[in-house]
């Protein structure tokens, strides 16, 4: 309620906020996880006539925590508000159009971590700039010249990111697959280091999938299943049974080699072409075997954007890449299938429906 009421008040009162004070604000609605229709407005409103009129390149604002410690927040405010839109999954064309054109009319400006929040938003909630060759023209040259001053964990982040809505860095590649990059992520990522090589092997698959890149990294497993998804994997076992004819058609779980160790290229669920096929050798070189089998995946409320509508650019990402190695590939909401799975006439209707669509879709 406090948060609200905060909210509300900013919208009246907004110009009588410094920088600093907006940015902080900012900063601290995001730590909170806090977001409501007014703020969204507020800040779309800031964006659309003040974003330009920003003098300051960095912004210090400082918040104390409940240890009553002080911090030096030097977050640029732009880059603040991109931090907020992709953390709440904020889809907002109004703000993202602005903060394109300030890193067009800004960017020698701008310092690492600024560049990296101002360019990943758009590939993250699966959005393109208006002004996209630009905007594209100008991050690939930012990058590629400042790619030795960032931390590997966000310089793997922002390229993947990239690689979310096509924009492949080719050229950037040969630069992470090599033991001096090996040894800065030791260096940085210290305890995350498995997590930081798993996003490293799924950048190495995209671009092998996508652009035929055939440079190994040292693949590692790394599989995080999420249990929400496999429980409902398997109430919804019987449904669709049904209407494949047969539940040994239908794996769960399932990974695909040929891309990476990773369960990112693992089906929340296969159906085969028959009871035999299970037995099929997944991969690049068995493409016209992948298209005889579908591929079910189960996307849950944080794999869209704040509305429900939009898949964020790393889902679609996956689908695109399944459709790339041959798979049908069968899309199902899980919160909606969760509301429907207790009435079996309706959860197989609904089943049947995005069967059809996967067959009929390329």
């Amino acid at each position: 309620s406090t948060l609200s009421m905060i909210s509300q008040w900013l919208s009246v009162n907004i110009h009588t906020l410094s920088e600093a004070e907006l940015l902080a604000v900012i900063v601290c609605m995001d730590k909170m996880e806090f977001l409501d229709d007014k703020l969204i407005q507020t800040t779309e409103r800031f964006m659309k006539v003040a974003a330009m009129k920003v003098k300051e390149a960095d912004l210090i604002g400082k918040v104390i925590d409940f240890c009553l410690l002080l911090f030096i927040i030097k977050i640029f405010i732009i880059a603040a508000i991109c931090d907020l839109c992709d953390h709440q999954r904020l889809r907002s064309k109004p703000i993202l159009e602005a903060s394109c054109e300030y890193l067009l009319e800004n960017a020698l400006q701008l310092n690492l971590p600024q560049i990296n929040s101002i360019s990943k938003v758009f590939g993250n909630l699966n959005l393109h700039p208006s002004n996209a060759f630009k905007f594209w023209e100008k991050v690939e040259i930012l990058t590629e010249s400042k790619h030795h001053e960032f931390p590997p964990k966000d310089l793997i982040s922002l390229l993947l990111s990239f690689v979310y809505i096509e924009k492949f860095p080719v050229n950037m590649m040969g630069n992470l697959i090599n033991p001096n990059f090996y040894d800065r992520m030791d260096y940085f990522a210290k305890q995350n280091v498995k997590f930081v090589m798993s996003e490293l092997d799924i950048l190495v698959a995209a671009m092998k999938i996508e652009k035929s890149y055939i440079q190994k990294s040292s693949f590692t497993s790394c599989f995080n299943y999420d249990q929400r998804v496999f429980h409902l994997s398997r109430d919804l076992l019987d449904p669709l049974a049904s209407i494949v004819g047969d539940v040994k058609r239908i794996g769960i779980q399932e990974f695909v080699p040929g891309a990476a160790n990773n369960s990112f290229y693992s089906a929340d669920m296969m159906v085969f072409p028959s009871v035999a096929a299970s037995l099929y050798k997944f991969g690049r070189s068995t493409y016209a075997q992948n298209s005889r089998c579908m591929v079910v995946l189960i996307n849950t409320p944080d794999h869209f954007d704040r509305s429900g509508q939009h898949l964020l650019g790393r889902q679609a990402m996956r689908i695109r890449h399944f459709k790339k190695m041959g798979f049908k590939v069968m899309n199902i909401r899980y919160t909606k299938a969760s509301q429907l799975k207790m009435m079996p006439n309706q959860v197989k209707n609904y089943l049947q429906k995005e069967y059809d669509n996967a067959l009929l879709s390329d």
